[in-house]
């Protein structure tokens, strides 16, 4: 099917999602034809467009906006810093630890992300190596042991 095609038969819903999901997975489907399902509400749908080797970024930045937390989750990877530093403050625990375990994560979102109201968070911001030594060094004294031993650990380390 042509990406003309796929518009004219999406436009007016006569494709099942069954058969969207087969599309979205598809590494020949255009980036054209990936956008357009980047906008999709199937949760199913846009986790294939997220794993998607041909999305495009504009697609990606859809992903990055989607109501599924797991859609955002599978797109971190593949996101500018702009949009990780968004994805940062998702309402999700574990969008916000893989925001803070990446390594494009800029010094600023992790000195945030260090003073986050849950542990799981900080402990992946202990252990990140782009976290900040202010933000290693106020972790170094966090109520929990095993957030206090990371950090430390991560202080000692660069210190080699």
């Amino acid at each position: 099917m042509t990406t003309k095609e796929f518009k004219a038969q999406y436009a007016v819903g006569s494709l099942t999602d069954d058969h969207l999901l087969k599309v979205a997975e598809d590494p020949s489907t255009s980036v054209e034809v990936l956008l357009i399902l980047s906008k999709h509400k199937d949760r199913w749908i846009s986790q294939a467009v997220a794993f998607n080797p041909n999305a495009s970024l504009k697609a990606v930045i859809n992903l990055s906006k989607h109501p599924h937390s797991n859609t955002r989750y599978n797109i971190i990877d593949r996101c500018p810093s702009n949009i990780l530093n968004i994805l940062a403050r998702d309402k999700m625990t574990h969008v916000r630890i893989a925001i803070a375990e990446n390594s494009r994560t800029s010094k600023r979102v992790l000195s945030k992300l260090s003073k986050d109201r849950l542990r799981c968070v900080r402990r992946a911001v202990a252990i990140n190596r782009n976290t900040p030594v202010v933000a290693l060094k106020r972790l170094s004294t966090d109520e929990s042991k095993y957030i206090q031993c990371s950090a430390k650990y991560n202080l000692k380390r660069r210190n080699k």
